[in-house]
């Protein structure tokens, strides 16, 4: 075992190590503040959703633009999850490809959507940084939402895409024999290193291969504490959600505001909250869809439904790790909470003594609601 192997393995397990324990908070968090929600009804109709609006993107297409770029985003990080696969078991066992598993065809297909691919996101990514910078799209704006945490997370995408196709052009100007037709992006690339010496070549492709396998654990690590928590909660949420059926697309829940001993109708805390409730909060993507229709918001009145969703996952992560004794998440909320904090206040005492309703969400936003669940049926990530 090599020294860079060593090291490598350690870095890996840390990684992983570090990402399951946030999983884990995430979860227990959601679990212990939330009440009992049952969604395992209507499996068949919730794997259509989940297909449908999950990973053909339907809902977020409806936006020609911005929507085409998301999803091709997506679908290009779906593929390209396979090659970080190969990236990384090549690191824990050296000599691993998936070539000594797939059949030569398969595998030149594979390597070919990678390719093309990465340029597909590049491409995206580069728009898409244009548009949060530049443009500005003012559902983009308000909410007290920034788009620091956005530009991060392109800026991350895109420098994986670049040392994904760096890495290709070093190898294949180290080794010319091994060129193919399948990487053409890498092979073009290749031929602007002619001249490079050896020892050049080597310290680039190992540059490429460190940087792109330590950054995606970064990322990895680094979704929990940012809004794109999206990215590992949007197809679960979506598979659980119950707005595009199973049941009956649109109904409320019915409250019957005459029923003897009920002390309380609503909910004006995430105590009183479902666990689904919350694990919408976490794959909220702060898109701006739900408020950008909202007849309430268009006519002037304070309610944004985007904020609602804000709120409630600051709350939850104000009030979590009290309650399940996870004092040291507490005493770094600034990492939890995200954008768009109204509490303002972050001792135990003041957390314990705040509610959803009041400390971060007014009743005059939520009188301001119609019922009309615009938000709902725009809703890419199926928001209940």
């Amino acid at each position: 075992m090599t020294v860079g192997h060593g090291v490598f393995i350690l870095v890996v397990v840390f990684a992983l190590s570090f990402f399951s324990y946030n999983a884990q908070r995430l979860v227990r968090y959601m679990l212990t503040v939330g009440g009992p929600d049952d969604r395992g009804d209507h499996p068949a109709t919730r794997i259509r959703n989940l297909i449908m609006i999950g990973f053909a993107q339907t809902k977020i297409l409806r936006d020609p633009i911005a929507g085409a770029l998301h999803a091709s985003v997506f679908w290009g990080f779906v593929v390209l999850t396979i090659g970080t696969g190969e990236i990384i078991l090549s690191g824990l066992f050296p000599g691993f490809s998936y070539a000594m598993i797939l059949p030569a065809p398969i595998y030149a297909l594979y390597t070919l959507s990678q390719e093309l691919f990465a340029l597909l996101v590049l491409a995206a990514v580069a728009v898409l940084l244009y548009r949060r910078i530049v443009v500005k799209p003012k559902r983009l704006q308000g909410d007290k939402v920034h788009s620091g945490d956005a530009i991060l997370i392109l800026s991350m995408i895109g420098a994986l895409m670049v040392s994904l196709l760096s890495l290709g052009a070093f190898e294949f100007a180290m080794h010319p024999a091994s060129a193919t037709v399948f990487q053409p992006i890498s092979l073009a690339l290749s031929h602007g290193l002619t001249g490079v010496p050896a020892w050049g070549l080597e310290a680039g492709r190992a540059t490429s291969w460190w940087f792109h396998a330590v950054l995606i654990l970064v990322f990895l690590n680094y979704l929990p504490y940012s809004k794109h928590l999206h990215v590992l909660t949007s197809l679960p949420n979506t598979y659980l959600s119950n707005t595009s059926g199973p049941g009956v697309k649109g109904a409320m829940s019915y409250m019957d505001l005459e029923a003897e001993g009920v002390e309380q109708f609503g909910a004006s805390d995430v105590t009183q909250l479902g666990w689904k409730n919350l694990l919408d909060s976490y794959s909220c993507t702060e898109c701006g869809r739900c408020t950008a229709v909202c007849p309430a918001n268009i006519t002037g009145k304070k309610l944004s439904p985007r904020k609602i969703m804000i709120n409630t996952r600051q709350r939850l992560m104000e009030l979590a790790p009290l309650a399940t004794g996870d004092f040291g998440e507490f005493e770094h909320p600034h990492l939890a909470a995200g954008e768009g904090g109204d509490a303002g206040d972050t001792t135990i005492t003041a957390a314990l003594q705040n509610t959803l309703l009041d400390n971060y969400i007014t009743e005059e936003e939520l009188w301001a609601c119609t019922s009309c669940r615009a938000c709902v049926q725009e809703c890419p990530v199926s928001i209940d």
